[in-house]
């Protein structure tokens, strides 16, 4: 199980430095297998947006949620405790 970041997934996207590694790991990995937060979501939809690559958001949305299935997930304000809890864990 992956926790994708929006960096990542930009990577690709658009096509820059380190997208055919990127390309690897998403051919070599489940997409049962991998998450995004809707932050980072939102976050791809108005960078996408904002450098007028509709088309290239339109596609992602395609191959990752509708044909693949990548999962979004939320976290809500009273999961924080429970995340800081996780992040020292992972940190120690």
């Amino acid at each position: 199980m992956y926790l994708v970041d929006t960096n990542v997934w930009l990577e690709r996207l658009l096509n820059q430095n380190r997208a055919d590694e990127v390309g690897r790991f998403l051919s070599e990995v489940s997409s049962h297998d991998l998450f995004i937060t809707d932050f980072a979501f939102h976050s791809i939809c108005v960078i996408l947006t904002r450098l007028a690559r509709t088309e290239v958001l339109l596609d992602f949305v395609q191959d990752a949620f509708v044909e693949g299935a990548v999962n979004v997930v939320s976290i809500k304000p009273s999961d924080t405790g429970a995340l800081l809890e996780a992040n020292r864990c992972v940190q120690t």
